[in-house]
């Protein structure tokens, strides 16, 4: 068997904008940094990136759910 060059562990958290993927992915960070902490698992730490959803439609969804404006849940 064959010994993986990087032994850490890469977790995507993907779904819609604003569903709460950017808290989850900071509870999971905050978690696994404290075990790390606290057990010395010998990890060379947490890693948090984040892919901005700027574009023109993520900004339409964005500006809907923060109620900057309105529309039928068929255009949503």
């Amino acid at each position: 068997m064959v010994k993986r060059k990087y032994p850490g562990k890469f977790i995507v958290f993907d779904g819609l904008d604003g569903s709460g993927m950017s808290t989850q992915a900071g509870r999971l960070a905050a978690f696994l940094s404290e075990k790390e902490q606290k057990f010395k698992f010998g990890h060379t730490g947490v890693h948090s990136t984040k892919e901005p959803t700027s574009n023109l439609i993520g900004g339409l969804i964005k500006s809907q759910l923060i109620h900057d404006w309105k529309s039928s849940p068929e255009c949503l």
